[in-house]
């Protein structure tokens, strides 16, 4: 008797492409006119922020891009920073969020202790701090961990951090 062996097909190697679309960074700048009789016409000018590539944004570290957020909102007292978190960490379809795990919810306290130590940004209150702490909701007392859905986050650009 012929024993049967068998060969292992060779694997097909995957090739990844990435393709990135630069951007201008050049100002968009729209003009529209009016007529007034009584004075002539005016024209009003209304300039546009620059765009910036996605290849840049996605380059940049959480820590730059979360300064650069609160430097856009100007300083208009503590703003909410959750729902801006929450964009940074998506995830793919049919997949929960990423914010919703414990390890990414010791990593945003993290974060944001070394933007307050730095003297970054200034904080309204320390319950950031209970990031990724247990706690127990619900008439079961059932366990589970703070995330930035639990735990409302203000936040201020530092008056050192300018």
């Amino acid at each position: 008797m012929a024993k049967a062996t068998k060969v292992a097909a060779p694997k097909a190697e995957k090739k990844v492409v990435e393709t990135v679309q630069t951007i201008t960074e050049t100002p968009i700048v729209t003009v529209v006119e009016s007529n007034n009789d009584s004075v002539g016409q005016s024209h009003e000018i209304k300039e546009e922020a620059p765009i910036v590539s996605k290849a840049e944004v996605a380059d940049k570290p959480i820590e730059e891009k979360i300064v650069d957020y609160l430097k856009t909102r100007g300083n208009t007292g503590f703003i909410k920073l959750n729902d801006y978190l929450k964009s940074l960490y998506h995830t793919q379809m049919n997949e929960p969020p990423l914010y919703y795990r414990l390890a990414i919810s010791k990593e945003i306290k993290a974060l944001l202790q070394k933007l307050v130590s730095d003297g970054s940004i200034a904080m309204q209150d320390e319950r950031y701090l209970q990031l990724g702490n247990p706690y127990h909701f619900g008439a079961d007392l059932k366990a589970a961990n703070h995330d930035i859905t639990t735990i409302d986050i203000y936040c201020k650009i530092s008056e050192e951090g300018k």
